[in-house]
């Protein structure tokens, strides 16, 4: 693996969870990175990947590199003959770089090293001064999307993915999740049935037992991206080394650009009980599903006048968002700060 040689600082990101919750954090992790001015090194074997990022995805800034443990390992090589010469936050870590185990605590949502217990999540808030930092994080939000506009899908998969969009013509899609997390999801088919009548259908799931049950209500104008293993005891797609990661994780993003590319996408809540309301996974498809233009450049597509035309709603939303934002941060630095400065009568 060809590594950049950077003198910068070093923020060493190691995020857990499944493909949106990814995201976020790399999100989190890339913004931090900028602020301070440390190169962004993402490993993503903890992850619900399980597997190299770089084996998908191809950064486009020279500021971010993805890789394995032994790829970090090559990567310090660039910097000093010794690791043990870089200092290293958390301290605790600083001669256990590339052999320590970590554990999750769900009641803090914070990753802790399993010898010392200490905490493994950085305050991505203040800068730190050690050249190594290590972050490792879990759980969700909605900021996934955004990490997507500084990557690509490897040609190899983006051809593939191409392929399979184009074979299913113009449809309708749907995202069902109902493995680790539950959806009631047997009326929410029948009410798409009602919905889709007379337009291909293709529904993504991780559920086998969705699969079949859609089967049997739409019949031939159901189709599917994949097949799905049988899996035992409600157990997820994502942190299954059970499974081949390579083909599951391309199926991954596979399913995510059927499901923003098709004409009317059909997404479900979860059933009371889970972490949140709707699948992360859905969040980031709604999200892609109305950006054409990131849908272009994820999949190494040329942009048409007619993108252009239908991005075109979408970007003034976005633009009258970020102009909404300038404004307001103008009156918190001037206006109120000047407010606020007076002396008092």
């Amino acid at each position: 693996m060809k590594q950049p040689i950077t003198t910068k600082k070093i923020i060493y990101c190691r995020p857990h969870n499944g493909f949106n919750d990814m995201l976020v954090h790399m999100n989190e992790n890339y913004k931090y990175a900028l602020k301070y001015d440390r190169h962004l090194f993402i490993n993503t074997d903890l992850s619900g990947f399980l597997d190299n990022f770089a084996h998908y995805f191809e950064s486009l800034s020279p500021n971010v590199t993805f890789g394995s443990q032994e790829d970090f390992k090559h990567f310090l090589s660039g910097h000093c003959t010794e690791v043990k010469h870089m200092n290293v936050y958390p301290p605790d870590l600083q001669n256990r770089l590339f052999d320590y185990q970590t554990f999750r605590d769900f009641n803090s949502f914070k990753i802790h090293e399993k010898e010392s217990h200490i905490d493994l999540s950085a305050d991505l808030t203040i800068p730190y001064d050690e050249f190594i930092l290590i972050n490792h994080t879990f759980g969700g939000g909605g900021k996934g999307i955004e990490f997507l506009r500084h990557v690509r899908i490897h040609q190899n998969v983006a051809f593939k993915i191409r392929e399979k969009i184009a074979s299913f013509g113009k449809y309708d899609a749907i995202h069902i999740r109902n493995t680790d997390f539950k959806t009631d999801y047997k009326p929410f088919l029948d009410k798409v049935i009602e919905q889709s009548k007379g337009r291909t259908v293709v529904v993504c799931t991780d559920d086998i037992e969705v699969q079949q049950y859609a089967m049997n209500r739409f019949g031939s104008q159901l189709k599917f991206t994949h097949e799905v293993p049988d899996l035992q005891g409600g157990r997820s797609l994502h942190n299954n080394q059970k499974l081949n990661r390579y083909d599951i994780n391309v199926n991954t993003l596979t399913d995510l650009m059927v499901l923003c590319s098709c004409q009317k996408l059909y997404t479900t809540q979860l059933v009371e009980g889970s972490y949140s309301t709707v699948s992360g996974f859905s969040v980031l498809a709604k999200k892609l599903h109305k950006d054409i233009l990131l849908q272009r450049k994820l999949l190494h597509q040329k942009i048409t006048i007619l993108d252009l035309l239908k991005a075109l709603p979408f970007l003034r939303k976005k633009l009258k968002k970020r102009i909404t934002k300038f404004r307001q941060n103008l009156i918190d630095k001037y206006w109120r700060n000047d407010r606020y400065s007076q002396p008092m009568r």
